[in-house]
């Protein structure tokens, strides 16, 4: 894959395969992650783009993918176009021995081999894929402190935002411009969306409970108010196996 020089990522997480984790990073992590399509012109092509953005992470040794949920037709809520399509959404849990940090780069690239471009970078914007960490074990995490002046990222920073964890690439320079502001655990709002909840609760573990409030995945989804989901499809049994 050819990466602009604008958009370069640390070789350590180009090279997938090869993968050397740091022993801090080694710890089996449990993690949900969410999939957004719709930009291609059909409800069939859609849904390629998230098959395609879950075959490339089980590509990673990192990351062990094990369940997706159904694909949910939603209506697009907050676009601000002209007639934007419906999304297709869908969630998984996986086991990872990426920190989160890591984690993010591995999904803004996939993201980006499959076409997703700086323009998109938008929160309100059509897009090809989109791929969202939702929760990463009990882990609360909120990018709100960022670098001070004359501050060492690779000691104080690091360890105000992520105490203990040790990073392979610098976490101020992921991706294509993404940085340590960019990551919020949960993801905000992930609760409120009806598009979020219902994959979600095909795969979510039975005693889950919410890092941040302690509710349960049941009374998280009672109180959920939205109603954007206009219809239900499946992967092919090769995808879920």
């Amino acid at each position: 894959m050819n990466i602009p020089p604008d958009r370069k990522y640390s070789q350590s997480t180009l090279n997938t395969k090869e993968s050397s984790l740091n022993k801090k990073n080694s710890e089996t992590n449990i993690a949900y992650l969410s999939f957004g399509s719709n930009k291609a012109d059909t409800i069939t092509g859609k849904i390629k783009f998230i098959e395609k953005a879950i075959e490339s992470l089980k590509e990673n040794m990192a990351i062990q993918v094990r369940a997706i949920s159904s694909l949910y037709e939603t209506k697009p809520i907050g676009l601000k176009e002209a007639n934007p399509a419906n999304f297709i959404n869908a969630v998984c849990r996986i086991e990872t021995q990426l920190s989160p940090y890591q984690l993010l780069e591995i999904c803004k690239q996939i993201e980006q081999k499959l076409g997703r471009g700086n323009e998109e970078k938008g929160l309100l914007q059509s897009r090809f894929i989109d791929i969202d960490i939702l929760f990463f074990n009990d882990l609360i995490l909120d990018n709100s402190i960022q670098k001070n002046p004359g501050e060492d990222w690779e000691d104080e920073c690091e360890e105000r935002i992520a105490p203990g964890i040790q990073f392979k690439a610098p976490p101020y320079k992921l991706g294509w411009g993404y940085s340590l502001v960019d990551l919020h655990i949960p993801h905000p709002r992930c609760c409120e969306r009806d598009f979020i909840l219902m994959p979600l609760e095909e795969v979510i573990e039975s005693n889950w409970v919410e890092p941040k409030t302690k509710l349960t995945f049941k009374e998280i989804r009672d109180k959920c108010q939205m109603n954007s989901i206009v219809g239900k499809h499946y992967f092919s049994n090769q995808m879920t196996n």
